[in-house]
């Protein structure tokens, strides 16, 4: 897709108003929340916390028509002027939209208006993350639904599986899809991931409660992995001393092989701790004849616990989050 040009942009040429948008404003916004030091807690459900901010020389101006801005969203209606006088010049309103993509607003307009056939059918997940946001930020889920369906489907299609599923968390909220949305927070839970810092507004609920079930799962799969060894390190034999010897080594070497030789749970995902315990075997020990190895059936439980709390890991409802 063609990069839009700044300058007026007649989305409809009869149009009685224009609507403006500062890129300088929006680059240097995207600037500061890079910056380490800086944070900023962003409520998605309260668009008055970004209230119009007036620009006196927007570089962006998009010509449109107030009879469509009518269906539009609540926050345009609140930040567009009346139209002028007849013969007078037309007001340049900035919409203040400090983390909008031009190209985004251009296509979420040409969708309010009705120009189905200028909308892309297909689109980048770049630029699928750009719309989101604007989508987020006029809270316009309505206008977009039929054509968000059509982008997230195009893009799995055409991309195959997506491979950055914090960034479709983002996806998944603004455009409500449930469906991404849960595929995507269970990835996060499951591979430890954290959500991107980025200018669509994410409930903190969200986050927070992405991070607390990734915290829980994650301690309690390496307390299995940790009992494991300090069973087999006890002075208590658990089968025969050298079944336990035998065993205890084996599961020292397959946790190191598997990139786990240290105490230190949060450097690891639930995913990776859990396919350690899953993928540990050991043959029956020859201590005992004609009876059922210990440390097996131990083993056996402590795979199944660890599946238990995996499984707990089913990502997160969008509609939790809607009311």
């Amino acid at each position: 897709m063609t990069r839009t040009k700044s300058g007026t942009i007649d989305i409809d040429p009869d149009g009685d108003g224009i609507l403006g948008l500062s890129f300088q404003r929006c680059q240097d916004t995207k600037a500061a929340l890079s910056e380490p030091d800086v944070k900023q807690e962003i409520n998605s459900s309260n668009t008055a916390q970004h209230p119009p901010i007036e620009s006196e020389s927007p570089e962006f101006r998009y010509r449109v028509s107030s009879k469509h801005l009518i269906l539009a969203p609540q926050y345009i209606k609140q930040t567009i002027t009346k139209p002028p006088p007849e013969g007078s010049e037309q007001d340049s309103v900035d919409l203040g939209l400090s983390d909008c993509d031009p190209d985004a607003l251009l296509i979420i307009l040409n969708i309010i208006h009705g120009y189905n056939s200028k909308v892309p059918r297909s689109v980048s997940i770049e630029l699928l993350l750009d719309l989101a946001a604007v989508v987020e930020h006029l809270q316009c889920h309505e206008v977009v639904e039929v054509f968000a369906s059509i982008w997230i489907q195009r893009a799995k299609d055409e991309q195959g599986p997506l491979s950055d599923e914090a960034s479709l968390v983002s996806i998944g909220w603004a455009f409500r899809d449930n469906g991404t949305f849960k595929k995507a927070t269970m990835h996060c839970q499951q591979y430890g991931l954290s959500l991107p810092d980025s200018c669509l507004p994410i409930p903190a609920r969200i986050r927070d409660d992405l991070e607390n079930t990734q915290e829980n799962a994650r301690n309690e799969l390496f307390s299995l992995l940790e009992l494991g060894l300090n069973c087999l390190c006890d002075t208590n034999i658990q089968c025969c001393f050298s079944c336990d010897a035998m065993c205890l080594g084996l599961l020292v070497k397959h946790r190191t092989t598997q990139g786990i030789h240290n105490n230190d749970p949060e450097t690891l995902s639930p995913s990776k701790m859990y396919d350690c315990i899953r993928q540990f075997h050991y043959t029956n020990c020859q201590s005992y004849s004609g009876k059922a190895c210990r440390n097996i059936r131990w083993f056996n439980d402590m795979r199944i616990e660890a599946g238990k709390i995996y499984d707990t890991l089913q990502g997160l409802d969008l509609d939790d989050y809607l009311t």
